[in-house]
């Protein structure tokens, strides 16, 4: 997850990934947390998820994309993101909120658009995910 965390960006549906993950398939994946948090206050230690905290230029971001094979969105509402797009200008896989702003997103070969709230939503994308070859 990149960019400021507030409520609207959803971090409480990124810790949900993150502990399933976690819980299911132990020690199969990392989650990175990269930038700040605004008005929210997020135990990230608590899942085990790496933490970026700040600023950050384009080339630690372009460090940071390099680094992952899936960027997560977790937004409750949105009317843009920029990190969709830049996941997507680096050839990345992207799990998206289910939500109006990210309709187009459905559909494709490299998104997965998932309900946050709900986990057996989360528990079938993470199935797809593991199994992809």
């Amino acid at each position: 997850m990149l960019d400021t965390a507030a409520p609207d960006k959803n971090p409480q549906g990124f810790i949900l990934l993150a502990s399933i993950v976690n819980q299911q398939y132990p020690g199969k994946a990392k989650f990175i947390r990269a930038g700040r948090d605004r008005d929210v206050n997020v135990d990230y230690d608590k899942e085990s998820i790496v933490r970026f905290p700040g600023y950050m230029p384009d080339r630690a971001k372009n460090y940071l994309f390099g680094l992952t094979h899936f960027i997560v969105v977790p937004y409750l509402f949105s009317t843009q993101s920029g990190v969709v797009t830049e996941a997507l200008s680096h050839g990345k896989l992207i799990i998206v909120n289910d939500i109006p702003a990210f309709t187009h997103l459905k559909g494709l070969d490299f998104v997965f658009a998932i309900d946050f709230n709900d986990e057996d939503a989360i528990v079938n994308c993470l199935k797809d995910l593991f199994n992809l070859d």
